[in-house]
């Protein structure tokens, strides 16, 4: 089994790169963990899907996985590269590959020019497709922000500021505040524009 060493991961059940990383975000400071190469088109089917690993992978890998800074803490998990990229892996106790990291630029690059023999039969099922972000970190996050701020407005307790909100988005008054919300919400939903971010935000404030 060969092992990387030092190396800093962020475990998240959706794929971020490294340079959305947060700075609220728990990273691990990995001392230690085995590394696996596949074919790229395995490559890709580890990326896009949860996956589980068969007992023999899993025996391989169990509680292999160390940890800097805390005394015989270890867990589960391995990387997973082809010729051009590496990701890393986190698996519960069944092998289930829950959650994903990519890795630092710097440490990747060091990383792929350390040689490592392809695994000819590298053995796992798909559990389910893995939820990838089609924009990035950020736009997910406004959209969240959005969302929550248009389904917490109540039409009873809110009549007005639904009516101020929609007035101030779209330059037209309305006494309807049912449809007003319903335009509002569509308008996120086909848009999803990150502008109602700051748009919610200081109108609330004006409000």
């Amino acid at each position: 089994m060969t092992y990387i060493y030092d190396v800093t991961l962020n475990f998240n059940e959706t794929l971020y790169d490294f340079f959305e990383w947060n700075n609220s975000d728990s990273l691990t400071h990995v001392r230690k963990i085995p590394i696996f190469k596949v074919s790229n088109e395995v490559f890709i089917d580890i990326l896009s899907n949860v996956i589980k690993v068969s007992d023999t992978i899993l025996s391989k890998i169990k509680d292999k996985t160390d940890v800097y800074g805390k005394k015989n803490k270890s867990f589960t998990a391995c990387l997973i590269r082809n010729e051009d990229n590496i990701i890393a892996l986190k698996f519960n106790e069944d092998g289930v590959s829950k959650y994903i990291s990519n890795i630092v630029v710097e440490e990747e690059l060091d990383i792929l020019e350390i040689k490592v023999n392809t695994t000819k039969t590298f053995e796992y099922e798909i559990i389910k497709p893995r939820k990838n972000l089609l924009t990035t970190r950020y736009d997910s996050m406004n959209k969240t922000y959005i969302e929550k701020q248009l389904n917490s407005l109540s039409i009873d307790k809110d009549k007005e500021k639904i009516k101020y909100l929609y007035f101030e988005y779209f330059g037209k008054y309305i006494t309807d505040e049912t449809l007003a919300l319903n335009k509002l919400k569509k308008e996120f939903n086909n848009n999803s524009s990150n502008d109602l971010k700051d748009f919610f935000k200081l109108s609330s404030n004006k409000y």
